[in-house]
């Protein structure tokens, strides 16, 4: 069973910048939910799943997937601060992170083993 601390481990880098308290919580426990519904009971197994069924990953993985994207959305949120003299929006970077953890947390259910070391869309996917 994957537990929060589990969770809170795999993404403690980008967790940790999310100033609001309740939102990282409720980041967590939306993991933590689509892990139980969709059948994944460890780390180990979450680091397996390919981030997409469409097309060969390459051995890139959700977990990876998920961070990258995060990451990506943060440093083109940070350049377009430093870059641009007057911003035309404003940036909640609480939400850009919990939404970058959260954009493809749906696979979870979406994908499922195959029972022959490869994964299958999911009666829900």
């Amino acid at each position: 069973m994957v537990s929060k601390e589990d969770i809170e481990k795999l993404f403690d880098e980008l967790l940790s910048q999310i100033s609001n308290s309740n939102l990282r919580e409720k980041v967590v426990k939306v993991w933590l939910l689509a892990c139980e519904r969709g059948g994944w009971n460890s780390i180990e197994e979450l680091k397996k799943i390919p981030f997409t069924l469409l097309i060969d990953s390459k051995g890139v993985d959700l977990i990876e997937h998920t961070i990258a994207v995060t990451k990506g959305a943060l440093a083109l949120a940070r350049a377009q601060k430093e870059t641009y003299s007057s911003l035309p929006y404003n940036i909640n970077f609480d939400h850009l992170i919990a939404g970058g953890l959260l954009h493809d947390v749906g696979k979870l259910l979406e994908i499922e083993p195959d029972g022959r070391s490869g994964y299958r869309k999911s009666h829900s996917g």
